[in-house]
């Protein structure tokens, strides 16, 4: 039995002392997902019974925490929020209509209301709207009994324990200590000596994409995160960490469908409908324009309609060859956000050779199919063959040189991005696709033009 049924069974059979007991054995993660199984009665249920801060654990689980949050009187509202990390608190608040936000921020302690208040005071994209204030902080004049005793003491408030930080006189920021010293350090021990004062710290109103390389490199419980005077205002932990990680791979893959991240099957249909346009229409014009240029070529096709065949194998290839070099780019990128001048040349030289090498390898083999299936096809090999001869010919070359310059423009698009400060992976893979068929179009029937038409 899995411990979603185990939890389910536990919720219908125990009476209400003993369920306490029992749930609290579970991970939240488990609780949380066993709220889905769970009809109106059984949920109200919970809510009478479960302390509020094992709710508030359990809540922040939750996807769509509004939906449970709407069945509960304010009061009832504010005390949970009340027991929740204060980045989590601003991500349920945020869920709430503007009147409810109101009445329970006027239900709230003063002291986790300004803390949310100074969370929300910086944008989106900055590493401020990240960080929790659930963290221990001591001044570095103690020494090590008395930093344990306050360890210790706050432990039941501010549960991230692995790192405790340490602040100076003048109560700035000046290191941290790692639990695992602290605990096997002798009270005699100085307590200069434990602390870490070279470890990495960010900034509030540093922009979170340029941060990234931080938060993903150094392997750390908690990342200090200070403001502009060098005073300790929140940390980020590493489940932070791991979750706008996660939710940047996430934006990374529906970007490069052309998507937004954010939808999902609870989503009104109409909603999503609309999230998905806007690229599509982009994508409707240059599909367009490519129908277009074919158009212009029409009088090609007439002298030479076999071209015709060939045509779809021409823009699959190039199509897919930039899309794997958009890949190889943005998994680059994403490597080094930093990319020195150096690394964009190797870069782009290395992904430009690999994708030559591929092309002619391709158009070789193209160039002999080609031949030998219009030799077979004409029936005439002694009249025919100078003619399939050329028309191979024009589609072995194009071939090469649309995958060759394919390669080019996938990797060195979200280079130029990058560097223009704008998302990589806004290049995403309809676009360079589209992009990749129109240059394909105009090499495959200006070679045919200069080649075949006479």
């Amino acid at each position: 039995m899995s411990n979603l049924d185990e939890i389910l069974e536990l919720i219908r059979t125990l009476p209400d002392d003993k369920l306490i007991e029992e749930l609290k054995e579970y991970h939240e993660n488990d609780i949380a997902l066993a709220f889905n199984s769970l009809d109106q009665m059984e949920l109200d249920r919970l809510y009478k019974i479960l302390p509020n801060d094992m709710l508030a654990e359990i809540i922040t689980f939750i996807d769509n925490p509004e939906e449970y949050l709407v069945d509960m009187d304010n009061v009832t509202r504010a005390e949970i929020i009340e027991e929740m990390d204060s980045d989590d608190a601003v991500d349920v608040l945020e869920d709430l209509d503007l009147e409810t936000k109101k009445e329970i921020a006027s239900l709230i302690d003063s002291e986790v209301l300004e803390d949310i208040k100074m969370i929300r005071s910086y944008d989106d994209d900055e590493i401020g709207s990240l960080i929790t204030t659930n963290f221990i902080a001591v001044n570095k004049s103690l020494d090590v009994k008395s930093v344990m005793a306050q360890t210790v003491k706050e432990a039941s408030i501010n549960d991230n324990l692995n790192v405790i930080f340490v602040l100076d006189e003048f109560e700035k920021y000046y290191g941290l200590i790692n639990l695992a010293d602290l605990i096997r350090a002798r009270a005699s021990t100085p307590l200069e000596d434990i602390i870490k004062t070279a470890y990495p710290v960010l900034y509030a109103n540093s922009k979170i994409i340029d941060s990234m390389d931080v938060l993903k490199e150094y392997d750390l419980d908690s990342i200090a995160v200070l403001n502009e005077d060098n005073i300790l205002i929140g940390v980020i932990t590493k489940s932070d960490i791991i979750e706008l990680v996660d939710s940047e791979n996430k934006e990374d893959y529906a970007k490069l469908a052309g998507i937004n991240e954010n939808e999902d099957l609870q989503e009104k249909l109409s909603k999503s409908i609309i999230k998905r346009l806007p690229w599509l229409i982009i994508l409707m014009i240059f599909g367009l324009v490519e129908s277009l240029l074919v158009s212009r070529f029409e009088f090609i096709l007439k002298a030479v309609p076999v071209l015709i065949f060939f045509q779809s194998m021409i823009l699959d290839m190039s199509g897919n060859v930039g899309t794997q070099s958009l890949a190889v780019a943005i998994r680059n990128i994403s490597n080094d956000s930093k990319l020195t001048f150096k690394r964009i040349v190797k870069l782009i030289s290395r992904d430009l050779l690999i994708g030559l090498i591929d092309a002619l390898i391709v158009g070789v083999g193209a160039f002999i199919f080609v031949f030998l299936y219009l030799s077979i096809k004409s029936g005439d090999f002694k009249a025919n063959y100078l003619e399939s001869l050329r028309v191979a010919f024009v589609v072995g070359i194009a071939l090469m040189i649309a995958m060759t310059a394919s390669s080019l423009i996938g990797v060195t698009v979200p280079v130029v991005l990058t560097k223009l400060h704008v998302d990589p992976a806004a290049a995403s893979g309809p676009f360079i696709t589209t992009l990749n068929d129109i240059i394909s179009i105009c090499i495959y029937y200006v070679l045919a033009f200069l080649m075949l038409y006479h």
